[in-house]
């Protein structure tokens, strides 16, 4: 079929624009003719993924030709491609006019999917999120919750159906909620899937985990560069669409660093906000903190100082054969006049119910009795007993500890 391709200002479309608008549909331009070019077409065909091609003659004159779309009985295929190219809005000079980010300045990202015990939302809207930590620190229980509170779309490259499906029982998932998993295994159904969710956005894609995406993608997840294909590809179109995206991920082993998470540094760096969980040893709390966040919104919730920022706290509880998660928020802690870190508090508080079940208690017996760092420990001892919080005596060379006035401390949510 040949047609004169037009601009909507009447000017004509020249085959370097075009070509360059659809080099994300994996042109490849005909190496003997310059002018003609395929392309993954832009129809959804009943029959699979089909690539079109088009070409431009000496006199201006265009043809296209699709199989799919002639399988498909679809008519008028030049003209919606001339539709989808002027929709782009570019100007003459085949450019996309300036925008002022001061007009979407009160568009706030809004915060909402995943709710901590106060209420308040954890995930922004649109986004893309990476939360990463080592294994056993509930990142799959933190996705898994969100099945049941939103219009979900799950990718699994980790835990597997048995895994999956036992702990969404658990969780008193829905059935009907449940019914949206995939794990793809080629790079063509994960294409498949990302042109599915541009049509039909759902509230939030979840990838479970990276290293299994870049897998079937044949991309090396430790190279910055591959890591940006599949920003480009998969992650940044989803978000252009509306679509909050959480993708799980690890820490490096063995690694004294937690500011990243393992592979290459560009995850943090594109994404729009991180999310680290940590347990410092066995039996102590799972803890959330925050090391990037370009909105902001959820930085003022956390602790104070630099990042990794606490946010708050993770843990599971069962009641009546069903589990639930619960996000404990970060909350400002005050003993009489001075406010003093969460963690402080919680410490202070665990030695206080210590001695009152155990008075005249050493330093020794109270290190071996409360969870926690021994500096840390000696350091509250000293402040509680400045304070009247606890009662020291020397007893010859040691000093015995009971439990003084009460402590009285305050909490209150933070931002």
């Amino acid at each position: 079929m040949n047609y004169l391709m037009t601009r909507t200002d009447g000017s004509p479309w020249t085959p370097k624009q075009v070509f360059f608008l659809l080099r994300h549909r994996n042109l490849v331009q005909d190496e003997i003719n310059p002018r003609s070019a395929s392309y993954e077409c832009l129809e959804e065909h009943a029959f699979g993924n089909f690539r079109a091609t088009i070409a431009r003659d000496s006199e201006g004159l265009w043809t296209f030709r699709c199989q799919g779309c002639r399988e498909s009985k679809l008519s008028d295929g030049p003209q919606r491609l001339e539709s989808w190219l002027n929709k782009l809005g570019l100007d003459g000079s085949g450019l996309r006019p300036h925008y002022n980010p001061m007009e979407a300045a009160d568009a706030q990202a809004e915060l909402g999917l995943l709710f901590d015990s106060a209420g308040r939302g954890l995930l922004y809207r649109g986004l893309i999120h990476f939360l990463y930590g080592k294994p056993g620190t509930l990142k799959s229980w933190v996705a898994l919750s969100l099945v049941g509170l939103s219009d979900c779309r799950f990718w699994d490259f980790e835990n597997g159906v048995a895994v999956t499906g036992a702990r969404l029982h658990a969780l008193g998932t829905p059935i009907e909620k449940a019914a949206y998993f995939d794990s793809p295994l080629t790079q063509d159904e994960i294409r498949s899937r990302v042109k599915q969710y541009l049509t039909e956005p759902p509230e939030v894609v979840i990838i479970d985990g990276f290293s299994g995406l870049a897998g079937v993608l044949e991309l090396d997840p430790d190279s910055n560069q591959d890591v940006l294909r599949i920003f480009t590809d998969v992650l940044v179109p989803l978000r252009r669409a509306g679509i909050t995206v959480l993708v799980l991920d690890h820490l490096p082993k063995d690694s004294g660093t937690e500011d990243y998470p393992i592979g290459a540094q560009s995850k943090k760096s594109q994404s729009d906000v991180t999310l680290l969980v940590r347990q410092v040893s066995r039996g102590a709390a799972i803890e959330l903190f925050i090391t990037k966040d370009r909105i902001g919104a959820l930085s003022q919730r956390a602790e104070d100082g630099p990042f990794p920022k606490k946010l708050g706290e993770v843990s599971l509880s069962e009641r009546q054969g069903l589990i639930s998660l619960t996000v404990a928020p970060y909350r400002n802690a005050r003993l009489g006049q001075n406010e003093i870190l969460q963690s402080s508090a919680a410490l202070m508080e665990s030695i206080w119910n210590y001695l009152s079940e155990n008075p005249d208690s050493t330093q020794t017996d109270i290190e071996n009795g409360v969870k926690g760092r021994r500096d840390n420990i000696r350091q509250a001892i000293d402040v509680m007993a400045q304070g009247g919080y606890l009662i020291r005596k020397q007893i010859g060379r040691m000093y015995s500890h009971s439990a003084g006035r009460p402590l009285g401390i305050e909490y209150d949510l933070k931002g």
